[in-house]
C-alpha cells in the first residue's frame, strides 16, 4: 500500500484509480487470510500417477484425484508406469503445522507446490492397473524416457549436469553440490529460468537466421520452440515465468514496441492468476525484483561497454535482493558479486553450449571423443565449483531481522542501488557502509537473558540453553529418528538446526549426550558435520557407547562423566548429580543435569527410572523446573520427585508417538501435587527465558499458556 501510495504521488493518477487499486489489493490479500483447507477428505479410494518425483537417485510419484495432487510413497523399488491408476483405501496425510518457533512452513511449502498431502502406500500393487494417458502425463512421460536415454548414453556423471540443466531433474546431483552452489551465491545457473530462456532465445534466433529466413518468420518459429519448451516442462514456475516474458516481447516487436514493464507484470499477474500461492515463493519474488530493478535501471549502463554492464547488473542484482535473502535465508552473501562475475561467462560460453551439443547429438550420435570431453567440463566445473564452496566461507549468517529493520533495510538498498548507477565511488562506498551499520544494529544482541529450550523433535529429547550476553550455547541431546531413505530430510534440518540459525548461534560450546538412545543422540553426528562443537560430554559407562561413535568427534574435546562431574561457564553451571554405578542399564546411566541458571535449578532426569530418583535426589538441594524422566513413561517420576518443591514438569514427548507418552499415571500424580505440565505434545517448542527477578514461558502453540514467574 506504502507502494502503491508512492506510485500514485509520482505519477500524479487520480484518486479514483488509486482507490480502486487500493480496493483490488484489499479483496486479493483475503485470499490467502480466509485460513481454508482445499482438501477436506482424509481417505481417497483411488488416484492416478500423473508424474515422477525425482529425490536424490530414486523417484518416488506425484498422484493425482479429481483435481488435487498429492505426493504418493510406495516400498516396492519397481517404478510403475506413468497413467497407473491405483485402487483401494488411502489415507491422506497433510501437511504438519510447525511446531517450532522457525521460519519453515511445511503447509505453505506444500501449497506452494500445489500438493494438498502425501499418501503413504504398502507393497501391494494388485489394485493398480494402466490407463489410458492425458497430454500432460504424455510429456511428462516423454521427460522420463529422456531422462532414461540421457543416463544410457554415457557412463560419465555429468549426465546429472545435463539432466539439471535440461529438465531441472536433479537426482543425479548430491547435496553437497547444491550446497556449494548456494554458499558461492550461483544456484540460479543450475535451475532453469530466464537466463537459460535468454541462451535458448539467442541460439534458435542465430540458427534459424542462418537459413535466410525473414525476421518475422524467425520470430514465428522462436516463440513456438519456447512454448513447446513450456510444455517441456509442465508449466514450472520459473521456465513459465521466462518464457511468458520472451513470447510476450517477440511478440511486441512485430509492432517496434517494447513495454518491458507491462510485459513484466502481465507475467507476474498471469502467474499469480494461474496460482496465487506462487507469490510467497522465495524464487518468484526474487525474480521479479531483480528484473523490474534492471529494467528500470538500464538507461543508465546501456551505453557502457558490455562487460561494464555485466558487473553493474551483478551488483544491482546482488542490492535489491539482500533483503530478500535475508528475510528468507538468514544469511548475507559476501562474495557472491565475484562468483557470479567468473561463473556468469563459463556458463555462458562453456556449460550452456555444451548442454546443447549433447541434446543434438542425443538424437544423432555421441562420439567417444566427445563424451570424453564432455565429462572433462563437467567434473573441471564441479571441481571448482566444490572447491570454492569449501576453501572459505562465502556465507554470513545473519539472526531474524524484525519488521522495522527489514523496512529500513529496504529502503537503504533502494538508495543504494540509486548510488551504483551514479558511478560515484565514494557514494557508493558511504552507501555501503550505511547498510553495513544497519545490518549489525539490526542483529546486534541488546539482551542480557538466558534462553532454555525444549525443542520439539517428536519423540525424544532436545533442550537448548543459550547465554544471550556471552553468547554461549549447550545442547542437551539432539532427539533422533530411524529414516528408511536417503532422500529423507533430516530431523535436526527441521528443527534444531534452522532455529540455531535464525538465532544468529554458529557454534555449539558443549553438546551433552544423556545415553546412547537413538531418541536422544540420534542426530548429534549430524549436527557436528554442520556446526562446529567445542566440547561433547558423555558417560564412558554407558553399555551402548562404542569406541567407533567417539571417533565421529575428533575435533572437539571429549569429556567424561566419570572424570568431570561439573561443567562451569560464564553465568551456567552444570552439575551431573547421577553417581549411580551399580546398573547396566543404559537408560539409568543418564548424566542426570542440575542446571543452575542465575539463582535458578532445572534437574534433567534424561531415561532415569523411578527406582533411582530417590538416590538422585539426595544429591539435590533446591529444584525450580523438571524434566520429566523419559518423556513421562510410568517408568519413571515417583512420589519422592513430585513431593519436592518446583513450578513446572517439561515432558518432551511426540505427537501420537506409539508409547502413550506422557502415561496418564505420570499426568495424574503431577496434576495431583499442583505441578504446571508443559509438554511438546501439547505446545511444541517451549522458550524459557530466565532474569535476575523471574522467568517467563513462551509456547508455540499454546500461546494462552504463556506466563511469567516471579
Amino acid at each position: 500500500m506504502v507502494i502503491i501510495t508512492y506510485i500514485v504521488f509520482i505519477q500524479r493518477i487520480s484518486y479514483i484509480v488509486y482507490t480502486l487499486i487500493l480496493i483490488s489489493v484489499i479483496i486479493s490479500s483475503t485470499y490467502f487470510y480466509s485460513n481454508r483447507d482445499t482438501f477436506k477428505e482424509e481417505t481417497i479410494d483411488y488416484f492416478t500417477i500423473s508424474d515422477y518425483k525425482y529425490n536424490n537417485d530414486t523417484i518416488s510419484y506425484i498422484g493425482e484425484y479429481e483435481n488435487y495432487r498429492f505426493y504418493v510413497y510406495m516400498e516396492n523399488e519397481a517404478l510403475l508406469p506413468i497413467g497407473t491408476m491405483c485402487n483401494g483405501d488411502f489415507e491422506v496425510v497433510k501437511p504438519n503445522i510447525e511446531r517450532n518457533f522457525i521460519k519453515r512452513n511445511q503447509a505453505l511449502s506444500m501449497k506452494i507446490s500445489n500438493v494438498v498431502g502425501s499418501i503413504y502406500v504398502k507393497d501391494d500393487r494388485s489394485n493398480c492397473s494402466e490407463t489410458k494417458k492425458t497430454v500432460k502425463m504424455k510429456i511428462n512421460n516423454l521427460k522420463y524416457k529422456y531422462t532414461e536415454k540421457v543416463l544410457k548414453i554415457s557412463n560419465y556423471p555429468y549426465t546429472g549436469d545435463i539432466l539439471m540443466l535440461s529438465i531441472g531433474n536433479k537426482m543425479m546431483l548430491d547435496s553437497q553440490f547444491f550446497s556449494a552452489l548456494q554458499k558461492l551465491g550461483i544456484y540460479h545457473l543450475y535451475v532453469i529460468s530466464g537466463t537459460h530462456v535468454a541462451y535458448i532465445t539467442m541460439v534458435l534466433i542465430f540458427l534459424f537466421t542462418r537459413f535466410r529466413l525473414p525476421i518475422e518468420y524467425v520470430k514465428a518459429l522462436v516463440v513456438i520452440c519456447l512454448l513447446i519448451f513450456l510444455m517441456i516442462n509442465i508449466f514450472s514456475p520459473s521456465v513459465l515465468r521466462a518464457v511468458l516474458m520472451a513470447v510476450l516481447l517477440i511478440i511486441t516487436s512485430y509492432f517496434n514496441k517494447k513495454p518491458y514493464l507491462a510485459i513484466i507484470s502481465l507475467t507476474a499477474i498471469i502467474q499469480f492468476v494461474i496460482h496465487p500461492y506462487i507469490i510467497f515463493h522465495a524464487g518468484f519474488q526474487l525474480s521479479y525484483v531483480t528484473t523490474f530493478t534492471i529494467i528500470l535501471s538500464r538507461h543508465f549502463f546501456n551505453d557502457r561497454q558490455p562487460f561494464i554492464q555485466m558487473i553493474i547488473v551483478t551488483v544491482i542484482c546482488e542490492v535489491c535482493t539482500i533483503v530478500l535473502i535475508l528475510f528468507h535465508f538468514n544469511e548475507v552473501s559476501i562474495s557472491g558479486i565475484v562468483m557470479n562475475l567468473i561463473f556468469g561467462p563459463i556458463f555462458s560460453f562453456v556449460i550452456f553450449p555444451s548442454v546443447f551439443i549433447f541434446n543434438m547429438s542425443l538424437f544423432t550420435y555421441l562420439p567417444e571423443c566427445f563424451d570424453y570431453l564432455l565429462h572433462l567440463i563437467f567434473s573441471t566445473n564441479t571441481s571448482l565449483i566444490l572447491y570454492l564452496g569449501n576453501v572459505i566461507e562465502h556465507r554470513l549468517p545473519i539472526k531474524n531481522i524484525s519488521s522495522i529493520f527489514i523496512v529500513i533495510l529496504a529502503i537503504i538498498s533502494y538508495f543504494h542501488i540509486r548510488t551504483v548507477l551514479t558511478k560515484s565511488l565514494k557514494k557508493i562506498i558511504r552507501m555501503t557502509l550505511i547498510f553495513i551499520v544497519f545490518l549489525l544494529l539490526s542483529s546486534f544482541n541488546f539482551k542480557d537473558d538466558i534462553k532454555f529450550v525444549m525443542v520439539d523433535v517428536g519423540q525424544g529429547d532436545a533442550f537448548l540453553i543459550t547465554d544471550e550476553k556471552y553468547n554461549q550455547t549447550i545442547l542437551v541431546d539432539t532427539g533422533g529418528k530411524f529414516y528408511r531413505n536417503d532422500y529423507e530430510i533430516r530431523l535436526a534440518e527441521k528443527t534444531i538446526l534452522p532455529y540455531l540459525k535464525e538465532n544468529g548461534i554458529r557454534k555449539i560450546d558443549l553438546l551433552v549426550i544423556s545415553h546412547m538412545d537413538n531418541d536422544h543422540m540420534g542426530e548429534a553426528t549430524y549436527i557436528s558435520s554442520k556446526l562446529p562443537i567445542k566440547n561433547v560430554y558423555i558417560n564412558p559407562r554407558d553399555e551402548k557407547l562404542t569406541e567407533g561413535y567417539l571417533k565421529q568427534f575428533s575435533e572437539s574435546n571429549i569429556l567424561y562423566s566419570t572424570e568431570v562431574s561439573e561443567l562451569k561457564f560464564k553465568r551456567i553451571t552444570l552439575k551431573n548429580v547421577n553417581t549411580i554405578i551399580h546398573t547396566n542399564n543404559s537408560n539409568d546411566q543418564s548424566i542426570v543435569l542440575d542446571v543452575n541458571l542465575f539463582d535458578y535449578h532445572i534437574l534433567m532426569l534424561g531415561d532415569l527410572s523411578v527406582e533411582y530418583e530417590e538416590e538422585i535426589l539426595k544429591n539435590v538441594n533446591k529444584i525450580d523446573i523438571v524434566k520429566i524422566g523419559h518423556h513421562g513413561s510410568n517408568t519413571s517420576t515417583g512420589v519422592d520427585l513430585v513431593e519436592r518443591e518446583f513450578n513446572l514438569a517439561l515432558i518432551s514427548s511426540g505427537v501420537n508417538n506409539s508409547y502413550g507418552h506422557p502415561h496418564k499415571e505420570v499426568t495424574d500424580l503431577l496434576t495431583k501435587y499442583n505441578k504446571e505440565i508443559v509438554s511438546t505434545k501439547e505446545s511444541g517448542m517451549v522458550e524459557i527465558t530466565f532474569k535476575k527477578n523471574g522467568y517467563c514461558t513462551k509456547h508455540k502453540l499454546r500461546k494462552i499458556e504463556n506466563r511469567c514467574y516471579k
